[in-house]
């Protein structure tokens, strides 16, 4: 049995202030997923996941602002991310969009983040793609968002670091809350369009 109990305290400078206490009864048992790079650590991941799926979303294994914000994407589509090198697609990643028999990639990132080589290795598996892509990760994760759908909700972090994002993306896909990201000292133009 797990038990968890957190609590939250709304600090002074408006911020919040979480601790969480973990009991845990009986054995637990962890396992380890990985792969020696991070692209195969996204592999292997997805073969725990997933035996077969429709859908797979891919993101630059470079830079982190597109695969953060496609946690929701992913789960709507109940669609595994995949990382990907920015030039080609390489064996690993192949191999795994056959294992999985995936018939839509959503392909996150502008071609800065992925080639269009990268796409058309891709559509050469017989794979329909649909790049969702803007000038800047603010209008990616705008556009991210309009594809997740508005389900009253949404969740903002920054876009200049990946910690705050990383944090709540679980909790944002699971209640499919689109990930909208923001500068430290300003809102970029597309995203107050958005909003």
């Amino acid at each position: 049995m797990l038990e968890l109990l957190l609590l939250r305290q709304q600090r002074k400078d408006g911020g919040f202030k979480a601790s969480a206490t973990v009991h845990v009864k009986g054995n637990v048992v962890g396992e380890r997923i990985f792969g020696s790079n991070r692209y195969l650590t996204s592999y292997e991941a997805s073969k725990k996941g997933w035996q077969n799926s429709d859908y797979a979303v891919i993101a630059s294994g470079v830079d982190y602002p597109d695969a953060l914000c496609a946690g929701p994407l992913a789960k709507k589509y109940n669609a595994p991310i995949l990382l990907s090198e920015q030039k080609s697609l390489t064996e690993g990643l192949k191999n795994e969009l056959q294992r999985l028999k995936v018939k839509q990639v959503f392909i996150v990132g502008g071609e800065g983040a992925l080639s269009k080589d990268t796409e058309n290795q891709i559509k050469a598996l017989g794979i329909n793609i649909k790049r969702i892509g803007g000038a800047n990760r603010y209008e990616t994760s705008v556009l991210i968002a309009k594809q997740v759908g508005n389900s009253g909700k949404m969740v903002f972090a920054t876009g200049l670091d990946y910690p705050d994002a990383l944090s709540i993306a679980p909790i944002a896909a699971n209640l499919s809350m689109p990930i909208v990201l923001v500068g430290k000292n300003n809102i970029d133009k597309v995203v107050k369009e958005y909003v």
